[in-house]
């Protein structure tokens, strides 16, 4: 239970269980209506080229899709735009895959990667 510090009438000062948690008190304290599902692990990453290999261990990865790397020093969401398997540029990766993707930060080995929807 989390008690709504929101000003909207008919929240304000109600003790209330996290799923009706009103928006603005969902954005301060960081109750998220996001859901994310595991699909991959950072196997490598290649510095100077800002790529990631990551190993596809959930449904399928297509170009389009949102996705947040998430570690113990990552945290950063961002589209996917273009990946590549063998350096072909593939649209969608199937559970088992390798694929290397271009990335906005650093990763590490071992990151998890999440889809957002």
């Amino acid at each position: 239970m989390v008690k709504c510090v929101s000003s909207v009438a008919g929240s304000h000062g109600i003790v209330r269980r996290r799923k009706s948690i009103c928006a603005l008190c969902r954005s301060i304290s960081g109750v998220s209506s996001v859901s994310e599902e595991r699909v991959g692990v950072v196997a490598h990453y290649y510095t100077k080229i800002s790529v990631a290999v990551v190993d596809v261990t959930g449904d399928s990865l297509s170009v389009g899709e949102t996705l947040r790397f998430r570690g113990s020093t990552t945290d950063f969401t961002q589209p996917l735009e273009s990946m590549e398997v063998e350096h072909q540029k593939v649209p969608k990766a199937e559970k088992g895959a390798s694929v290397g993707i271009k990335v906005a930060d650093r990763v590490r080995p071992g990151d998890l990667v999440y889809r957002v929807s």
